[in-house]
């Protein structure tokens, strides 16, 4: 099944794990969409500052600044502010869920 035609836009996926970022960025290019990484929630955050993005795809637990605090950034930033956020973790507790939920995932 092709994603071509289904989504269009810039995709920026920040996960400090090498390994599960680079298999999803392999997999969403796939589809024929455009993927920028980042390693952590700063590089995330200036990357999107820097450019413009249709989606951003955020791990919970990163270095340097967390998802949930990149979150906090993003829905304050006049530029950022409406972009839509998917938050990507292992955790199972409902109360990192319930952070990222309110920090505007």
């Amino acid at each position: 099944m092709s994603g071509e035609g289904c989504f269009k836009g810039r995709i920026l996926l920040a996960d400090d794990d090498v390994i599960f970022r680079s298999l999803c960025v392999a997999k969403l290019k796939s589809f024929g969409l455009d993927v920028v990484e980042a390693g952590d929630g700063v590089e995330a955050w200036h990357l999107l500052k820097d450019d413009q993005y249709s989606l951003a795809l955020l791990d919970i637990d990163m270095p340097n600044m967390n998802g949930v605090a990149l979150v906090q950034c993003i829905r304050t930033h006049p530029q950022t502010r409406h972009l839509p956020v998917v938050m990507i973790t292992s955790r199972e507790d409902v109360s990192s869920v319930r952070l990222a939920l309110q920090a505007g995932a």
